[in-house]
């Protein structure tokens, strides 16, 4: 088991490693113990990056390609993004937004590893399927009725 990655979720509680397991459809029993929430997201986010990364909208995935480009432990200063950032609510990436006019993120190194031989073949994948097209359509409806989800 990636002992790295597994330092990484340990820091989380028990709520927050369920939302992320949640997020990504991986079914939480409700008597798990936290130490066995971190091996699940672990085994989970390490084992499989290209499944949880194909899940995330288009905006996350420049995003991470972004920060893997910058380098494990490099700070990225993000633009104001219309849409909230499903990787830093989820906080697998580190915000830096003490300053209201400047707001950088940064992708620990137990996360960079996994992602960072995939991430342009997870985007390419999901531009030629029409993924991302079918986002953009459901977002500009969303935007007709001013609904922002999260969900």
């Amino acid at each position: 088991m990636n002992t790295a990655l597994k330092t990484f979720f340990g820091r989380f509680t028990k709520a927050e490693l369920t939302d992320i397991l949640g997020f990504f459809d991986q079914p939480v029993e409700k008597s798990v113990k936290k130490a066995g929430l971190v091996d699940q997201a672990t085994l989970f986010i390490g084992g499989n990056p290209r499944a949880w990364m194909y899940m995330l909208p288009e905006s996350d995935l420049m995003l991470m390609r972004d920060l893997v480009s910058a380098g494990p432990g490099q700070w990225v200063e993000l633009l104001n993004p219309d849409y909230p950032s499903m990787l830093e609510m989820l906080n697998l990436i580190y915000i830096d937004d003490r300053d209201k006019d400047f707001v950088y993120a940064c992708l620990d190194e137990a996360l960079f590893f996994p992602v960072a031989a995939i991430i342009d073949h997870v985007i390419a994948e999901k531009r030629a399927d029409g993924s991302f097209e079918v986002e953009h359509l459901a977002l500009g409806l969303l935007n007709l009725y001013g609904v922002v989800t999260v969900e």
